[in-house]
């Protein structure tokens, strides 16, 4: 199984790599990373490239369409989700009704919105109200009279209130409400909103639990479960929910760093450059992404690589203290101690209350013989309660 879903995975990368300018799915992510950098002439033209191929292109709809309305192009983003729609009565209902209230067709609008709340997509009330795009409309006679025909029930009534906790980081309040919930209802969103609370709470056990218990396939149940695994030490199947996520959000890039992050926790470094690789095609100054690249490279020992990262983020912010910091390390990795000792101090300039930084200064200047140096590190190391000086003190300095 194991062997399985590594070869999958693989093939995916592999997939996700291709650069040749006919192939649609690689037009279709270079859209899509277009759209997310907010580069919208762009990917419209990239999207417009892609439509007239051969393929199924149901998972481009939304970025598409999200593109047109960037620009205010409503009619055009209303065709698109008219015709995604048009064999699943109700998908896409809300957009098409927004899409409509911004071209001040309340009516129709209205109309949307009735389908939308009578289907298996419904929106919440609340998502309702807190929509933007009714604003054009909300003086009309027919919105207000549907305002207040509209009725929200108990569930709603507490996913908004779960909802509106999680946001603010108040998981406690959240697990009060939905436990209450779940005593007397199943209901699959208080379920997930309920494992999203319990995340937030430190508690990925019981949201594991949750998870297992319940019967979905959607892009926000894999996503939680993942979570949930990695955050019990389960990276195997975390890595298998991030896999099934992809099948579903396919032009998600996010979702290859999630991968490449668990592919490191499971030191298969090849699986972890694959992903990280693809992500970069696409955003290659993203500092995140360089960040976990490097990473790789330093666990891999491939030291070079990860200096030639780190040379690239100081360049464009000297002094950050994460970066020296790391950049520190590799430079002590390939025992280059005189500069893994300079950027250790500008580091402790930066911030002078890093007991790790002061121990990791001390064995830069052990190993170029400046022992009374050390010694002053590591005993300022152990005054800010880091333990490891300890042991150096005692083997160096006594």
């Amino acid at each position: 199984m194991k062997k399985n879903i590594l070869y999958i995975v693989i093939i995916l990368i592999v997939i996700s790599n291709l650069s040749v300018k006919a192939q649609p799915y690689e037009i279709g992510l270079r859209a899509v990373a277009a759209f997310e950098v907010g580069n919208f002439a762009l990917a419209e033209n990239l999207f417009d490239e892609a439509s007239k191929m051969p393929f199924d292109q149901i998972g481009l709809v939304k970025y598409r369409a999200q593109n047109y309305r960037k620009q205010q192009k409503n009619e055009q983003a209303l065709a698109l989700y008219t015709n995604a729609s048009a064999s699943n009565a109700g998908f896409y209902s809300f957009e098409i009704a927004e899409c409509y209230a911004l071209l001040g067709n309340a009516t129709k609008a209205v109309e949307f919105l009735k389908t939308n709340r009578s289907s298996n997509y419904k929106k919440s009330v609340q998502k309702i109200r807190n929509s933007s795009a009714f604003g054009l409309i909300e003086n009309t006679e027919i919105w207000r009279k549907f305002m207040v025909e509209l009725k929200s029930n108990y569930t709603e009534d507490v996913l908004a209130k779960a909802s509106y906790a999680i946001r603010y980081e108040k998981p406690y309040e959240a697990i009060d409400l939905l436990e209450q919930v779940l005593k007397t209802t199943e209901n699959k969103e208080v379920g997930l909103q309920l494992a999203k609370a319990y995340l937030l709470s430190g508690k990925p056990a019981e949201a594991l639990k949750l998870l297992k218990s319940s019967n979905l396939a959607s892009a926000e149940y894999y996503e939680l479960l993942a979570e949930a695994e990695q955050k019990t030490g389960n990276y195997e199947a975390a890595l298998q929910s991030i896999f099934k996520l992809k099948a579903i959000e396919p032009y998600q890039l996010s979702h290859n760093l999630t991968a490449a992050n668990l592919a490191l926790k499971l030191k298969n470094f090849e699986l972890a450059t694959g992903f990280a690789d693809t992500f970069l095609l696409y955003f290659p100054a993203k500092k995140e992404a360089l960040l976990l690249k490097a990473e790789v490279c330093m666990q891999s020992e491939s030291m070079l690589a990860a200096l030639q990262i780190y040379n690239s983020l100081l360049s464009k912010e000297p002094i950050n203290n994460e970066l020296l910091i790391c950049r520190g390390k590799a430079y002590s990795k390939t025992t280059t101690w005189q500069r893994a000792e300079t950027d250790f101090s500008m580091a402790l300039d930066v911030n002078p209350k890093q007991g790790e930084v002061f121990y990791l200064r001390g064995v830069a200047r052990i190993n170029q013989r400046k022992t009374a140096e050390a010694c002053m590190d590591w005993k300022q190391a152990q005054r800010l309660n880091f333990r490891e000086a300890t042991a150096k003190l005692q083997q160096y300095c006594e």
